[in-house]
This record gives structure tokens, C-alpha cells and sequence, in this order.
């Protein structure tokens, strides 16, 4: 890669590739932790009820998909004017790759999207309240001693 020009394009090639991809499992991320909270709704669980929440959920979801989007979106803009082949599958290939990898996995496996009121949130649930107990007994020590606002700082944490 280093013994010719072309090493710039290469290396953009890879952020390109590396970019997208991170983007997109970003993204799938927070689809997942979306769908998570759509069946803690269905079950009536409540999020405050949960050992940790996250402060400004879902809407901060909503906004984390809607720009994980964006930038997907516009990542490959340069490589359309003009029209680069080589530009535009390294900065889209990754949605293409992700999708066909997705509905491949559905077909195969024979999977099927689950119904929110019947996703399975508990199983494993006591085995890890069980660790967490062993880390519960200090921090509430430490928080207790804590102002209002170095609260609310360390939950965002």
C-alpha cells in the first residue's frame, strides 16, 4: 500500500468500509435497545423500577437512529458528482452487506420478529442481580453522601 500513489485512495477505502459499518451496528444497537423498551412497555414494566436507567430515554433513541441514519445516508454524497464506482461501493457497501446478511439470517434460520408482549425478559435476570448485589452495597454509601446534582451527574454515567 505504501509503494504506490494509490495508497491514499486504499486507506480511504478502509475508512469508508470502517465507517459505515460502525455506523450501522451503532444504529442496530439502539434498534435493539429500542425493541428492549417496547417490550418492557407491553409487559408493564417500568424503567424506573430497573436497577439502572438511562436519562432521557427513548427519545434520545429516536434521535440516536434518526442521525445514525442521516449520516448513513450521506456518507457516499462526495462519490456522486462526479460519479465515483469505487467510492461509492466502499462508502454504501456495508448497507447492502448488512441487509442481505439480515434477510439471509431470517430465511435460514427460519426466525421470526418477536411480539414485544412475549419477549422473554427474565431469563438469566436473577443469575446477574445475583453479581450485581456484590457491587450495590458501596455505591449506595457513596450516593447517599452525594449533593442532587452530583447525583444526576453520576447516573448520566
Amino acid at each position: 500500500m505504501v509503494a504506490s500513489s494509490s495508497s491514499v485512495t486504499v486507506f480511504g477505502w478502509f475508512v469508508n468500509l470502517a465507517t459505515i459499518g460502525f455506523v450501522l451496528s451503532y444504529t442496530g444497537f439502539i434498534m435493539t435497545f429500542i425493541g428492549w423498551y417496547r417490550a418492557l412497555k407491553a409487559q408493564g414494566i417500568s424503567r424506573s423500577s430497573l436497577h439502572w436507567h438511562a436519562p432521557f430515554m427513548p427519545y434520545a433513541a429516536y434521535f440516536a437512529i434518526g442521525s445514525g441514519c442521516v449520516v448513513i445516508f450521506f456518507s457516499g454524497f462526495n462519490t456522486f458528482k462526479p460519479f465515483d464506482v469505487q467510492g461509492f461501493v466502499t462508502c454504501y457497501f456495508g448497507v447492502a452487506f448488512a441487509a442481505a446478511m439480515f434477510v439471509l439470517w431470517k430465511v435460514v434460520k427460519k426466525t421470526k420478529f418477536v411480539n414485544p408482549a412475549e419477549a422473554d425478559l427474565v431469563t438469566g435476570k436473577a443469575e446477574v442481580d445475583a453479581e450485581c448485589r456484590h457491587w450495590d452495597d458501596e455505591p449506595l454509601q457513596e450516593r447517599a453522601q452525594m449533593t442532587r446534582m452530583q447525583r444526576f451527574w453520576d447516573s448520566c454515567w
